[in-house]
């Protein structure tokens, strides 16, 4: 009988493994130079990242060429909680998030593609102290005090060019997942979860040159369920035992333009919609023993957009600069917001900087990004009253690129 750990999506409820984008979506931090236009770029035809962001914007590509990167995210946040108490932080940490693109022509009008990244993920600590638990009792599951989460996703492409404007591609996703979490399980003490798993999922994408300036890209990367298998160890008197469950990533849909109107100056504008729908509940049961049965905790997140805008401005033959901004709506229900993800509406302000040479190129990029202060949900274990606030993150990348 299947056990679930989860619409774990949400036991995931934090921070992106590193940071996040609508809920622990990882969207810009694909590569630098993705990064740098606030990951505006899903219309352009000439990003090696878009291995990912849109294979079929590399259709009829020329040349071989190999992007290696990693992005580094460091989190904060802050809960302010009602009165006089103390103030808690989250634990800081930075994360490291690879990334690995692959262009490949095998003909004139078909071209393969490889991205190998991390769309998903995050990560995040608590001191023990700030949310012992009180008048909880029983065997149920309490507050989280700790989350990793990653899935690190190998996807293959072939892309082709239908027309002298169309081009269409197919990808086939593999994902890997690896999940901690340690939380209060009432008598039991600490329950430290570890699971891991695979699963799979597709895309489908297409670019259509509108006229020498404009261009228009879309892609749809459907959810990917990913089998989960692993144990759960107590601090207290309870002994360890199995659980196995799904996760369910979200599908999401990606559309874009781009123009060169402006001459040495190319923008992008993308707008992207996620099925946070898939995120209804985490529910954790147990192989077997005293917290088999344990109550499912709600979490109803919403379906949301995101909003991007992108700019890069070719200095030179060598040079190029890059800047741009996010929006994005958390898909959170603030009813059951709580210190896993205490998530709200976010800011990026991104800029970034490209060198290219004959065969060799490095891109560099920042990103800062503001969280809305929140309130905890009234519906979770607590805190219910206080505030989240000072939440953001700082990203810095580099990918290093080849021509063959």
């Amino acid at each position: 009988m299947m056990r679930r750990v989860a619409g774990v999506v949400g036991l995931l409820s934090l921070s992106c493994g590193f940071v996040w984008g609508a809920g622990f979506q990882l969207y810009t931090e694909g590569s630098a130079e993705a990064l740098g236009q606030a990951g505006a770029i899903s219309a352009r035809p000439d990003m090696v990242s878009n291995a990912w962001y849109n294979p079929a914007s590399l259709a009829g590509a020329e040349g071989r060429a190999l992007q290696l990167g990693v992005t580094t995210a460091k989190l904060s946040f802050s809960y302010d909680p009602p009165g006089a108490g103390d103030t808690a932080d989250m634990r800081d940490e930075i994360h490291l998030i690879p990334s690995l693109y692959y262009v490949h022509p095998i003909s004139e009008k078909v071209t393969g593609t490889l991205a190998f990244n991390v769309p998903y993920g995050l990560g995040t600590e608590w001191d023990d102290d700030v949310w012992i638990p009180t008048g909880f009792g029983g065997m149920g599951m309490g507050p989280t005090l700790e989350m990793q989460f990653a899935t690190h996703t190998l996807t293959p492409s072939v892309a082709y060019k239908a027309t002298d404007k169309l081009s269409l591609a197919l990808g086939v996703s593999v994902g890997y997942s690896d999940l901690y979490y340690r939380a209060y399980v009432g008598a039991a003490g600490q329950a430290k979860h570890e699971a891991d798993g695979f699963g799979s999922a597709y895309s489908l994408s297409a670019n259509y040159e509108v006229n020498d300036d404009w261009r228009v890209g879309v892609k749809y990367q459907s959810s990917m369920r990913i089998a989960l298998e692993g144990r759960v160890h107590f601090t207290g008197p309870v002994g360890p035992t199995g659980i196995d469950g799904t996760v369910t990533l979200p599908p999401s849909v990606t559309a874009g333009v781009s123009t060169t109107t402006f001459g040495n100056l190319t923008l992008g504008v993308d707008v992207v919609w996620t099925g946070w729908h898939t995120y209804d509940e985490l529910h954790v049961y147990y192989d077997g023993g005293a917290l088999a049965g344990t109550p499912a905790s709600t979490k109803n997140w919403s379906d949301v957009f995101s909003y991007r805008l992108g700019a890069e401005y070719q200095l030179n033959e060598a040079w190029t600069l890059r800047s741009g901004y996010v929006y994005d709506n958390t898909p959170a229900n603030g009813e059951y917001r709580s210190q896993e993800l205490p998530d709200g509406d976010r800011h990026m302000l991104c800029v970034g900087a490209g060198y290219a040479g004959e065969k060799w190129s490095v891109d560099l990029a920042y990103c800062l990004i503001l969280v809305e202060d929140t309130p905890p949900g009234s519906k979770v274990l607590a805190p219910t009253t206080g505030d989240y606030q000072d939440g953001g993150a700082h990203l810095a990348s580099i990918s290093v690129g080849y021509k063959f």
